[in-house]
């Protein structure tokens, strides 16, 4: 109920509410106008899409004569609710319905999947599809000679979570390494539908994009990589989730990693896909899969510990949700909110029929329509949501990549400063100016000197051209 309320909240909320949330849209937005998401970054206007076609494709069905954040960010709660449903139902058939509804909760209460799987972003889209294609993979290698269907639905399915979002790739890994260890045969068999999946969508998308596919999709996502933003997530994302890390210790204890076998591969592929939350412009998402895998593995742990001392069990189960739902965002940002902290500030009004106060609070955002309307022309933000809503899409899109590989001469920012200088932005929003992230020091520094800041919209900073000196 919390986390359809908080859907329903989000979707009708007309603004950015999450900073990645707006490149994303813009390239959706780009395929409803038949334009590349993979073109020249040396371009003006200067565009860069990290994300293979996917979601973006199925987000652009929904624009209609403008860009829209609807449709988005159903698909991503629809795809949030299709993992919950197999993780349930499979769970149900391996250890029973206490196992289903201890394994499904777990996961759905964390604040990770309750604030994350909401947004115009490409994850819940992409776990769907790798853990359905580990499912179908699983039911697959049971047997002595897997039926050659299941392998290529279960190859096609964990292709499109690739193609969704290239770096969640823990469950091909799993069913992978599952594949070699149940025999030569299936290995290779699987192997092979894999390879065959992967590889022929990304020669037709590198002939289609005119050779920037592969490099923008890959190349242009390699970042710096920093130990402590590591340490910062996914130890955020561990210690809001102890309960499930020591279910998932007991089901090794009790049954042995043999029996559970593709939920440990699981598990042990995700960790360093987690551990790409310390690359630049990475966050608690990248944890997604491994939140997923100790759900997994929290449920299977469940049966065996249940037998004979079914009141301890519900006791511990009633005080693990509640750790997770209570406790799990004391490490997190303050938008991934816990459960109780939704029920008390937003379920009740959504089903009332009311803005919850966070929205009243959010449509400050929509200050940015009066300073677009009086300041005409090419403009530069932050924030790249709001600025495309009303119909000016910014200039940079991303800043934060398009920055990064100007560190390494991969991309020439100089024109954009150069604009700069010669004041052509009709007005930059930026959400600070000291210690900004997405904007190099140098940008920020000739942007300051050829801006001022004249107000604020929402969270953003207002900048607009200084007066120039007389003759």
């Amino acid at each position: 109920m919390v986390w359809l309320a908080h859907g329903a909240a989000l979707l009708g909320f007309p603004f950015q509410f999450d900073y990645g949330e707006g490149g994303t849209m813009i390239a959706s937005w780009r395929l409803a106008q038949g334009l590349s998401v993979y073109p020249d970054i040396q371009e003006a206007p200067y565009f860069v899409n990290p994300y293979t076609p996917v979601y973006l494709w199925l987000g652009s069905l929904f624009m209609g004569d403008g860009p829209t954040l609807f449709g988005g960010r159903l698909l991503s709660l629809g795809s949030g609710l299709g993992v919950a449903c197999l993780l349930f139902v499979w769970l149900r058939r391996e250890g029973g319905l206490a196992a289903a509804l201890v394994g499904t909760t777990v996961f759905v209460v964390h604040p990770l999947v309750l604030g994350w799987t909401v947004l115009y972003r490409t994850d819940s889209l992409a776990l769907f599809f790798g853990f359905a294609g580990l499912l179908v993979a699983e039911a697959a290698l049971r047997q002595e000679d897997p039926p050659p269907g299941r392998l290529v639905l279960a190859a096609l399915l964990l292709a499109l979570g690739v193609y969704t979002k290239q770096s969640m790739v823990a469950p091909v890994l799993a069913v992978l390494g599952a594949a070699w260890l149940a025999g030569f045969r299936p290995g290779v068999r699987l192997t092979g539908l894999v390879l065959l999946m992967l590889a022929c969508p990304a020669l037709a998308l590198e002939a289609f994009s005119q050779g920037r596919f592969l490099g923008t999709v890959f190349g242009y996502n390699v970042m710096p990589f920093q130990p402590e933003q590591a340490r910062l997530y996914l130890g955020g994302y561990l210690c809001s989730a102890p309960g499930m890390v020591f279910l998932a210790a007991l089901c090794a204890v009790r049954d042995g990693f043999r029996r559970h076998r593709l939920g440990w591969l699981f598990l042990a592929a995700s960790l360093p896909i987690a551990l790409g939350s310390g690359r630049q412009g990475g966050f608690y998402n990248y944890c997604l899969e491994l939140h997923l895998a100790l759900a997994v593995l929290s449920g299977l742990a469940w049966q065996p510990a249940a037998q004979g001392r079914r009141g301890w069990a519900w006791a511990v189960a009633v005080l693990l949700t509640l750790q997770v739902a209570l406790g799990g965002a004391s490490r997190l940002p303050p938008y991934l909110l816990s459960p109780w902290d939704h029920l008390r500030f937003e379920t009740g009004f959504v089903l009332r029929g009311e803005a919850p106060p966070w929205r009243k609070a959010s449509l400050d955002a929509g200050g940015i329509a009066s300073w677009l309307e009086r300041n005409p022309g090419p403009i530069l933000a932050e924030n790249l949501a709001n600025p495309t809503l009303l119909g000016r899409t910014p200039w940079v899109v991303d800043p934060m990549i398009l920055f990064t590989l100007a560190r390494n001469g991969r991309w020439d920012p100089e024109p954009v400063l150069e604009r700069v200088d010669r004041q052509e932005f009709a007005v930059i929003f930026l959400q600070v100016l000291e210690g900004n992230i997405r904007f190099s020091p140098e940008a920020i520094a000739r942007i300051r000197a050829r801006y001022r800041v004249v107000g604020r919209a929402g969270v953003d900073l207002v900048l607009l051209p200084r007066p120039r000196a007389g003759p």
